[in-house]
């Protein structure tokens, strides 16, 4: 069976190897390069843990799963810090706590003194509490691209970079290139993230982009052994929804502000972070990090991911044929998930 993919991020990449594993002929495309430093999912690291909303166990239990997977084939690209999620009072981590414990996942209660052992620099906001989970951690999420790249050239892989898609006939099914060219396969799978909507005018109703900020810093020489330790955190300040990454792994501290994933319209996904953006951002961590001020800026950058109604991660055919499918969704939470939705993707088209 010979499938078409339309986007090099993670989902085009990670379900080109599943399908390479069962043996069918794959061809991928993206109108930038490959890997394209340009993707949400090029940067380099990316956050799995056990906090998402609104999933249970099994679908984590399945992402940490296709993730070994993956690296028997292509390396190391994970590393274990652990993960720490703030909770707005007692009562509410006592609640995801025991839920942790009924699922063996290994797990303490962290109050003040404790977090200052283990997160550098963070504090709690007043009666606030935070719970640290033992799995969890960062994908290294650019070497895995640039992995994943090597292993589907190795395995014989067709990769067309800079070849944009401008039109998806469902029915062929088949992708006209912008340059009047067609392309067409047995099955042909849309995986463009933010700009799927476009891709798919029927869905854009359904499909939204959001934009965020990530904010890279260079700690004080006096915290860099405790950042490289540091676990990865999440859900810290309240309505502001702090969360970050250490710098483990040769990586830099990141910053993000999930309050200011924004909704952004067709046609304006502006890549630009501004100064004035970024100081907002810094904004919100610097009541949690009195040490802040000490940080060198590395870069700021945007990313953009796709979103769908309820958070719902949609992996489906669309058209009639059933010949064409589309991966998006999940509210920028669908990094982690990829392999898992890869693999199981790739067995129901062979099926």
């Amino acid at each position: 069976m010979k499938v078409v993919i339309v986007g090099a991020g993670i989902h085009g990449l990670a379900l080109a190897w599943a399908l390479t594993r069962d043996r069918h002929q794959v061809l991928v495309l993206d109108r930038g390069p490959i890997p394209n430093p340009y993707n949400a999912s090029y940067d380099q690291h990316r956050l799995i843990h056990d906090f998402n909303r609104a999933t249970t166990d099994a679908p984590l239990n399945q992402a940490f799963d296709a993730w070994r997977t993956l690296s028997l084939d292509i390396g190391p690209i994970y590393i274990e810090t652990g993960a720490v999620c703030g909770f707005p009072d007692a009562a509410a981590a006592t609640r995801v706590l025991n839920d942790l414990r009924d699922r063996d996942i290994a797990s303490r209660m962290l109050d003040t003194g404790a977090l200052a052992g283990v997160l550098p620099d963070i504090r709690l906001d007043a009666g606030h509490c935070a719970i640290m989970t033992r799995r969890g951690g960062i994908l290294l999420a650019d070497q895995i691209a640039l992995l994943l790249v090597r292993w589907l050239l190795g395995a014989g892989i067709a990769l067309r970079p800079n070849t944009a898609v401008e039109h998806i006939d469902p029915e062929r099914p088949a992708a006209r290139l912008a340059n009047g060219d067609t392309v067409t396969g047995d099955v042909l799978v849309t995986c463009a993230g933010a700009s799927t909507r476009e891709l798919l005018p029927d869905f854009a109703g359904v499909l939204g982009a959001r934009r965020q900020i990530l904010v890279y810093l260079e700690p004080p020489r006096h915290l860099e052994a405790a950042w490289r330790r540091a676990p990865v955190f999440v859900n810290f300040g309240g309505a502001d929804d702090l969360w970050g990454a250490p710098s483990a792994s040769g990586t830099h501290v990141k910053l993000a502000v999930g309050r200011f994933a924004l909704p952004r319209p067709l046609g304006t996904l502006d890549a630009v972070v501004t100064a004035a953006e970024t100081d907002a951002l810094l904004g919100c961590f610097h009541p949690r990090m009195p040490q802040l001020g000490t940080y060198r800026v590395v870069r700021s950058s945007a990313c953009f991911y796709s979103t769908a109604p309820e958070g719902h991660r949609l992996s489906q055919p669309h058209g009639g044929s059933g010949k064409a499918w589309f991966v998006a969704g999940h509210n920028g939470s669908d990094y982690k998930f990829a392999p898992a939705v890869a693999l199981d993707l790739a067995a129901r088209l062979g099926s």
